[in-house]
């Protein structure tokens, strides 16, 4: 089932039905803005920006960001636009030997 508080709540049971990261954000924190102001960056360092996570037949795609926030950062529109456009080779690139594991603060990784 669909439990509360992250990833161990039904969520893929390891192997090819884990969740995986698709994207990260910078591991330096430094390098997570390219313009304006960000407080608190050293919380995201290193985090995942983007999880697919495969649900029954399909899949569930997370994002840490808005995509399509109040349409004004069409920088990210891309993140969205291509889960939708490509929704049906999700699995594409999936290799469970390399991926690493979701980082979540109740996790203790």
């Amino acid at each position: 089932g669909f439990g509360r508080g992250g990833f161990g709540g039904g969520f893929g049971g390891g192997g090819a039905d884990a969740p995986r990261v698709i994207m990260r954000f910078p591991r330096n924190a430094d390098q997570i803005l390219l313009s304006g102001a960000l407080a608190g960056g050293e919380a995201l360092a290193g985090r995942a920006q983007v999880i697919d996570a495969p649900v029954g037949d399909g899949h569930v795609v997370s994002f840490s960001i808005r995509p399509f926030w109040r349409w004004q950062t069409q920088g990210t529109f891309f993140l969205g636009f291509n889960a939708i456009l490509n929704w049906n080779d999700l699995d594409a690139g999936r290799d469970t030997e390399d991926d690493e594991p979701i980082t979540t603060p109740g996790n203790g990784m």
